[in-house]
Protein backbone atom coordinates (compact mmCIF):
# COMPACT_ATOMS: atom_id res chain seq x y z
CA UNK A 1 0.00 0.00 0.00
CA UNK A 2 2.51 2.71 1.31
CA UNK A 3 4.85 2.18 -2.20
CA UNK A 4 1.38 2.43 -4.44
CA UNK A 5 0.57 5.42 -2.22
CA UNK A 6 3.97 6.91 -2.83
CA UNK A 7 3.99 5.99 -6.74
CA UNK A 8 0.70 8.33 -6.73
CA UNK A 9 2.17 10.83 -4.59
CA UNK A 10 5.44 11.31 -6.77
CA UNK A 11 3.13 11.58 -9.85
CA UNK A 12 0.79 14.33 -8.38
CA UNK A 13 3.73 16.35 -7.57
CA UNK A 14 4.92 15.94 -11.35
CA UNK A 15 1.90 16.48 -12.54
CA UNK A 16 1.37 19.67 -10.52
CA UNK A 17 4.76 21.09 -11.07
CA UNK A 18 4.53 20.50 -14.81
CA UNK A 19 1.05 22.82 -14.74
CA UNK A 20 2.59 25.32 -12.88
CA UNK A 21 5.60 25.32 -15.41
CA UNK A 22 2.82 25.51 -18.39
CA UNK A 23 1.16 28.16 -16.43
CA UNK A 24 4.32 30.25 -16.18
CA UNK A 25 5.09 29.87 -19.94
CA UNK A 26 2.21 30.76 -21.44
CA UNK A 27 1.33 33.96 -18.94
CA UNK A 28 4.72 35.42 -19.61
CA UNK A 29 3.25 38.98 -18.40
CA UNK A 30 2.02 37.71 -14.86
CA UNK A 31 4.80 37.87 -12.30
CA UNK A 32 4.53 35.19 -9.41
CA UNK A 33 6.59 36.36 -6.86
CA UNK A 34 7.61 32.92 -4.83
CA UNK A 35 11.15 32.37 -4.63
CA UNK A 36 13.88 30.89 -2.94
CA UNK A 37 14.14 32.15 1.34
CA UNK A 38 10.74 33.69 0.23
CA UNK A 39 9.53 32.50 3.52
CA UNK A 40 6.56 34.40 4.42
CA UNK A 41 3.54 32.15 3.58
CA UNK A 42 5.34 29.30 6.15
CA UNK A 43 3.60 31.26 9.01
CA UNK A 44 0.30 30.23 7.00
CA UNK A 45 -1.01 26.63 8.45
CA UNK A 46 -0.37 23.76 6.00
CA UNK A 47 -2.71 21.51 4.99
CA UNK A 48 -2.01 18.34 3.59
CA UNK A 49 -2.96 14.64 3.34
CA UNK A 50 -1.98 11.85 5.77
CA UNK A 51 -0.17 9.69 2.72
CA UNK A 52 1.91 13.24 1.86
CA UNK A 53 2.87 13.14 5.76
CA UNK A 54 3.77 10.27 5.66
CA UNK A 55 6.73 10.45 2.75
CA UNK A 56 7.84 13.06 4.66
CA UNK A 57 8.07 11.26 7.99
CA UNK A 58 10.67 8.90 7.20
CA UNK A 59 13.16 11.27 5.90
CA UNK A 60 13.62 13.69 9.02
CA UNK A 61 17.01 14.26 10.92
CA UNK A 62 17.72 15.08 13.97
CA UNK A 63 17.19 18.74 13.62
CA UNK A 64 14.40 18.66 11.77
CA UNK A 65 13.06 16.13 14.26
CA UNK A 66 13.69 18.32 17.24
CA UNK A 67 12.47 21.67 15.54
CA UNK A 68 8.61 19.16 15.24
CA UNK A 69 9.03 18.67 18.45
CA UNK A 70 9.05 22.11 19.53
CA UNK A 71 6.36 23.03 17.19
CA UNK A 72 3.74 19.90 18.12
CA UNK A 73 4.58 20.93 21.95
CA UNK A 74 3.45 24.53 21.09
CA UNK A 75 0.49 23.13 19.27
CA UNK A 76 -0.53 21.06 22.18
CA UNK A 77 -0.70 24.35 24.51
CA UNK A 78 -2.90 26.34 22.21
CA UNK A 79 -4.99 23.32 21.32
CA UNK A 80 -7.23 23.63 24.08
CA UNK A 81 -8.20 27.13 23.01
CA UNK A 82 -8.48 26.10 19.15
CA UNK A 83 -12.50 25.33 18.24
CA UNK A 84 -13.28 26.50 15.02
CA UNK A 85 -11.10 26.43 11.51
CA UNK A 86 -11.06 30.09 11.44
CA UNK A 87 -9.56 30.31 15.21
CA UNK A 88 -7.15 28.20 14.28
CA UNK A 89 -6.03 30.01 10.83
CA UNK A 90 -5.67 33.33 12.62
CA UNK A 91 -3.90 31.72 15.76
CA UNK A 92 -1.57 30.00 13.55
CA UNK A 93 0.01 33.06 11.77
CA UNK A 94 0.00 35.26 15.33
CA UNK A 95 1.34 32.33 17.36
CA UNK A 96 2.30 28.71 16.16
CA UNK A 97 4.46 29.76 13.18
CA UNK A 98 7.08 29.32 11.12
CA UNK A 99 6.91 26.04 9.93
CA UNK A 100 9.37 23.75 12.17
CA UNK A 101 10.61 22.60 8.13
CA UNK A 102 11.78 26.21 7.58
CA UNK A 103 15.39 26.09 7.89
CA UNK A 104 18.06 28.89 9.77
CA UNK A 105 18.94 30.48 5.86
CA UNK A 106 14.61 30.62 5.24
CA UNK A 107 14.89 28.07 3.01
CA UNK A 108 12.51 25.10 3.20
CA UNK A 109 14.16 21.63 4.59
CA UNK A 110 11.91 19.55 2.92
CA UNK A 111 11.46 21.23 -0.52
CA UNK A 112 11.18 18.11 -2.61
CA UNK A 113 8.60 16.17 -0.45
CA UNK A 114 6.87 19.75 0.37
CA UNK A 115 2.90 18.79 0.01
CA UNK A 116 0.47 19.80 -3.14
CA UNK A 117 -0.82 22.79 -0.71
CA UNK A 118 2.64 24.41 -0.48
CA UNK A 119 3.61 23.76 -4.55
CA UNK A 120 0.19 25.77 -5.36
CA UNK A 121 0.33 28.76 -3.31
CA UNK A 122 1.72 30.91 -5.39
CA UNK A 123 1.81 34.52 -5.14
CA UNK A 124 0.74 37.26 -7.48
CA UNK A 125 1.82 40.19 -5.12
CA UNK A 126 4.97 40.95 -3.40
CA UNK A 127 5.67 38.67 -0.09
CA UNK A 128 4.85 41.25 2.14
CA UNK A 129 0.90 40.27 0.88
CA UNK A 130 1.94 37.29 1.95
CA UNK A 131 2.15 38.19 5.71
CA UNK A 132 -0.83 40.27 5.89
CA UNK A 133 -3.91 39.42 7.94
CA UNK A 134 -6.49 41.35 5.46
CA UNK A 135 -8.78 41.45 8.13
CA UNK A 136 -6.89 43.66 10.59
CA UNK A 137 -6.23 46.13 7.93
CA UNK A 138 -8.07 49.29 7.16
CA UNK A 139 -11.33 48.69 5.32
CA UNK A 140 -10.46 51.64 2.65
CA UNK A 141 -6.87 49.74 2.43
CA UNK A 142 -8.93 46.00 1.88
CA UNK A 143 -10.98 47.33 -0.47
CA UNK A 144 -8.19 49.10 -2.73
CA UNK A 145 -6.09 46.00 -2.72
CA UNK A 146 -8.90 43.82 -3.55
CA UNK A 147 -9.80 45.72 -6.15
CA UNK A 148 -6.03 45.97 -7.55
CA UNK A 149 -6.77 41.66 -7.91
CA UNK A 150 -7.98 39.97 -11.27
CA UNK A 151 -10.84 37.62 -10.01
CA UNK A 152 -10.51 35.65 -12.85
CA UNK A 153 -6.55 34.59 -11.80
CA UNK A 154 -6.83 34.45 -8.21
CA UNK A 155 -8.89 33.14 -5.47
CA UNK A 156 -10.49 35.90 -4.62
CA UNK A 157 -9.90 37.91 -2.12
CA UNK A 158 -6.36 36.38 -1.65
CA UNK A 159 -3.84 37.09 -4.24
CA UNK A 160 -2.97 33.34 -4.42
CA UNK A 161 -3.00 32.12 -8.06
CA UNK A 162 -6.73 30.04 -8.25
CA UNK A 163 -5.83 27.81 -10.93
CA UNK A 164 -3.03 25.84 -9.54
CA UNK A 165 -5.04 25.54 -6.05
CA UNK A 166 -7.68 23.92 -7.41
CA UNK A 167 -5.58 21.13 -9.31
CA UNK A 168 -3.82 20.88 -6.12
CA UNK A 169 -7.18 20.23 -4.04
CA UNK A 170 -8.27 17.96 -6.68
CA UNK A 171 -5.25 15.80 -6.66
CA UNK A 172 -5.12 15.77 -2.95
CA UNK A 173 -8.82 14.52 -3.28
CA UNK A 174 -7.25 11.61 -5.08
CA UNK A 175 -4.87 10.80 -2.86
CA UNK A 176 -7.46 10.32 0.14
CA UNK A 177 -9.79 8.35 -2.30
CA UNK A 178 -6.88 5.63 -3.12
CA UNK A 179 -6.20 5.56 0.74
CA UNK A 180 -9.77 4.88 1.43
CA UNK A 181 -9.66 2.33 -1.03
CA UNK A 182 -6.50 0.84 0.16
CA UNK A 183 -6.81 1.06 4.25
CA UNK A 184 -10.61 1.76 4.45
CA UNK A 185 -9.90 5.31 5.42
CA UNK A 186 -7.96 8.54 5.04
CA UNK A 187 -6.97 11.63 7.10
CA UNK A 188 -5.96 15.30 6.22
CA UNK A 189 -4.96 18.14 8.37
CA UNK A 190 -2.03 20.07 9.86
CA UNK A 191 1.02 19.02 8.14
CA UNK A 192 3.56 19.37 11.19
CA UNK A 193 1.08 16.96 13.53
CA UNK A 194 0.10 14.52 10.72
CA UNK A 195 4.28 13.90 10.53
CA UNK A 196 4.55 14.07 14.00
CA UNK A 197 1.51 11.28 14.39
CA UNK A 198 3.36 9.48 11.97
CA UNK A 199 7.04 9.41 13.48
CA UNK A 200 5.38 8.84 17.09
CA UNK A 201 2.19 6.53 16.86
CA UNK A 202 2.78 5.13 13.10
CA UNK A 203 -0.98 6.84 12.05
CA UNK A 204 -0.45 5.79 8.24
CA UNK A 205 -0.41 2.39 9.61
CA UNK A 206 -3.21 2.28 12.02
CA UNK A 207 -6.35 0.78 11.23
CA UNK A 208 -9.35 2.89 11.53
CA UNK A 209 -10.86 1.81 14.62
CA UNK A 210 -7.64 2.55 16.27
CA UNK A 211 -6.39 5.96 14.28
CA UNK A 212 -10.19 6.73 15.76
CA UNK A 213 -8.59 5.47 19.00
CA UNK A 214 -5.60 7.39 19.03
CA UNK A 215 -6.87 10.49 17.84
CA UNK A 216 -9.59 10.46 20.89
CA UNK A 217 -6.75 9.79 23.46
CA UNK A 218 -4.69 12.60 22.51
CA UNK A 219 -7.67 14.86 21.94
CA UNK A 220 -7.86 15.49 18.56
CA UNK A 221 -11.19 13.69 17.38
CA UNK A 222 -12.87 17.25 17.51
CA UNK A 223 -10.00 19.10 16.52
CA UNK A 224 -10.13 21.46 13.50
CA UNK A 225 -6.69 19.96 13.18
CA UNK A 226 -7.37 16.69 12.14
CA UNK A 227 -10.44 15.54 9.63
CA UNK A 228 -10.23 11.71 9.79
CA UNK A 229 -12.41 9.78 6.73
CA UNK A 230 -13.88 7.02 7.10
CA UNK A 231 -16.57 4.61 5.48
CA UNK A 232 -19.01 5.40 7.85
CA UNK A 233 -17.85 9.45 7.80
Amino acid sequence: METELGERIAASFRQLDDFIGHWRASHPTTRLYCQSACSACCQLAVHCSLPEAAIIAVELDQNQQRALGIYVERLHVASGELKSLPEYLRRHRLDLGPCPFLGADRSCTIYGQRPLSCRALLATRPPGWCGIDLSELDPLDQRLFQQSLDPQLVAWPTHYLASSQDLARQLEQQLLVSMQQACGWGASGNLPLLVWLTRQHALHRCSSDQASALLDRLKLSTSPLINLITDQH
